[in-house]
């Protein structure tokens, strides 16, 4: 794992963390004890209701959390598929006020899980199949071959990998999601149930990974 994340200082128990390094109180009980209740933050029990099947996922097939520290701190979630590593991280819940332009852009309930949960929560090898960094929104025209008369303003939110983004626009009177499908970029898909695509587009993304039933027990 820690060749995995070579540009990061992995730690597997708060007593290996540094002095110096600080983390989220809800981060504290990361590591690799038995039992999910403790090394899953519980901040992610607000959103098994609009998620249910990512917070099955976290409870049926996570194995641990480590704490990798670099130019920022992320938990990391550990996980496997037909026995092979997996990772998703997600980065420190951040302040409303210190990110209000782009926050502002999301509708309520998912700009909480950026300020109650992680600043993303991602795939690490390419930080997509989960909800972006802040710093990885990205301008939907930046992508585009051709404008997009339909729509204007769009900034993504969650890439999944393979060229297709959730979307939102800030110029409309109101907050209003669409997927940007990138064979179809002259119509993006509007009236999107923002938290129902997630779940799904990362349920398909983990639906193969293994139980770890055998390492936590049932």
């Amino acid at each position: 794992m820690r060749a995995e994340l070579s540009g990061y200082s992995v730690y597997f128990s708060l007593d290996e963390l540094p002095s110096d390094v600080e983390i989220p109180e809800s981060w504290s009980g990361f590591g690799l004890q038995p039992t999910s209740s403790v090394w899953i933050p519980g901040e992610w029990k607000i959103f098994s209701s609009v998620l249910p099947t990512v917070y099955k996922w976290l409870n049926k097939c996570v194995i641990g959390t480590a704490l990798a520290s670099g130019d920022k701190n992320y938990l990391v979630y550990i996980y496997r598929e037909d026995n092979e590593l997996g990772l998703y991280l997600g980065g420190e819940p951040v302040a409303e006020e210190s990110a209000a332009p782009k926050l502002s852009m999301l509708p309520l309930a998912v700009r909480n899980l950026y300020t109650k949960l992680h600043d993303g929560f991602c795939f690490y090898v390419d930080w997509s199949m989960g909800p972006s960094r802040l710093q990885d929104f990205v301008n939907i025209d930046d992508l585009a071959d051709d404008d997009i008369a339909i729509v204007t303003g769009l900034v993504s939110f969650f890439s999944n990998g393979a060229g297709d983004y959730i979307a939102v626009t800030s110029h409309l009177p109101k907050t209003e999601v669409y997927i940007w499908w990138h064979e179809q970029q002259e119509a993006p898909e509007p009236n999107v149930d923002a938290w129902a695509v997630i779940d799904a587009w990362m349920g398909i993304f983990l639906e193969n990974s293994d139980s770890n039933e055998s390492i936590i027990g049932p």
